[in-house]
């Protein structure tokens, strides 16, 4: 009997998933990436992870920074469409996040643009910050990205409809318990799909404290791309841990 597939292995390898976020602004990625880079200051041969790193567009750009790139997504589509970038510096492969990263692999691993919180249980979640320790050198750095939940609750969750491209969308959001869940309808012609992207909730302190459970100590936690200092009203919740 055939394993029904879990949301995100499913709506993130369809065309839709990609035109829905098409307008994700890269200007913003790269000025992002140069400030944390200013912040952390990787030697220049550091080996350098981007998980769940999508269509690969951090990955890219740290790779024509100079490092050694190496990017993983469980997205089949997201790989084959990374993979058409050439450069020498930079690999991609099909790899679920809790599964085993590698052994003290990478001297910085970065998890941006909320690329966690997708799996049913906490314990799910909190796995993913034992396989990036793993997977880290001593000494080496986690660049955490992550939605900041005070922020998200008080933003309006009214249904909208638009068009993209003659393709239908209707998006809209609920909280139940600690989840955020988007549910998307795209009709396309005649036919009509649905789909729903569900995200766990955890505050700052809350994942803090996991990650220092884990071994990790708490270098800074900022609150947007230009790394301002957090608070509960930040957009977002980005947090830098170094490997003991």
């Amino acid at each position: 009997m055939e394993t029904e597939k879990k949301w995100f292995e499913s709506w993130f390898d369809t065309r839709y998933y990609h035109l829905l976020y098409r307008n994700r602004d890269d200007s913003e990625a790269r000025i992002f990436i140069d400030r944390i880079l200013d912040e952390i200051q990787f030697e220049q041969d550091a080996e350098l992870l981007d998980l769940a790193c999508g269509k690969g567009r951090h990955a890219i750009y740290l790779a024509e920074k100079g490092y050694s790139v190496t990017g993983f997504d469980l997205s089949p589509s997201n790989i084959e469409t990374a993979k058409k970038d050439g450069h020498a510096k930079l690999r991609f492969e099909i790899r679920d996040m809790r599964e085993n990263l590698g052994k003290e692999s990478f001297d910085g691993i970065f998890n941006l643009f909320t690329g966690f919180g997708y799996f049913e249980s906490d314990d799910e979640n909190f796995s993913v910050f034992n396989s990036i320790y793993e997977a880290l050198k001593p000494g080496g750095i986690l660049i955490f990205d992550y939605l900041n939940e005070p922020y998200v609750r008080q933003l309006r969750t009214e249904k909208q409809t638009f068009e993209i491209e003659g393709i239908e969308f209707t998006t809209d959001k609920e909280f139940i318990g600690r989840k955020v869940i988007k549910h998307i309808t795209v009709k396309d012609g005649a036919r009509v799909y649905q789909f729903a992207e569900q995200v766990s909730m955890y505050g700052a302190k809350e994942l803090e404290d996991v990650l220092i459970k884990v071994g990790f100590g708490i270098q800074k936690t900022y609150g947007d791309y230009t790394l301002n200092e957090y608070s509960e009203a930040s957009p977002r919740l980005i947090i830098t841990a170094k490997k003991a």
